[in-house]
């Protein structure tokens, strides 16, 4: 957070150590929650398909100041630097934590997971749910619409 006295816009920032020029610093923390399916579970690594958007974070965010009249002004008041981020499966084992495997923004859709090792035993069950066709569908009929394509071409090369 930069001081109210001081007039930084982001050119003028370039090239700057912001923590030498900034009045204070804090840590935030921001957190959402989402469901997801899991969609691999073999020797221990485990692959969850999820929205890109509940484990998606901006890197950076910048505040800008108000003028007296409620007008945003060029001028920045603090920036926002994403340190890390930590991603957890309620009811994993190990701390819940999990990594973020392939996302695709612009579908909203995200493989997370980990790998476990197969010496451990860690199994979860995966979405079996059987293909059919279009019309075989009728009104009332349950189904999930999923485009293998998109989720296989997510999938890294290493599971």
């Amino acid at each position: 957070m930069f001081d109210d006295k001081e007039n930084f816009t982001l050119a003028g920032l370039k090239n700057k150590k912001l923590d030498k020029i900034a009045a204070k610093e804090a840590l935030a923390d921001n957190s959402s929650s989402g469901t997801a399916v899991t969609v691999y579970s073999q020797n221990g690594n485990v692959a969850l398909l999820t929205c890109a958007h509940t484990i998606t974070f901006p890197d950076t965010i910048i505040a800008y100041k108000y003028d007296a009249s409620g007008v945003e002004t060029n001028f920045i008041e603090s920036i926002s630097i994403k340190e890390k981020q930590v991603i957890y499966v309620a009811g994993f084992p190990e701390g819940s934590q999990v990594e973020i495997l392939a996302n695709d923004h612009q579908l909203d859709i995200a493989l997370i997971g980990r790998k476990y090792g197969a010496q451990q035993g860690i199994f979860f069950p995966s979405f079996n749910y059987p293909l059919g066709k279009a019309k075989e569908v009728e009104w009332g009929t349950l189904f999930i619409l999923l485009d293998i394509r998109l989720i296989l071409r997510l999938l890294p090369k290493q599971l």
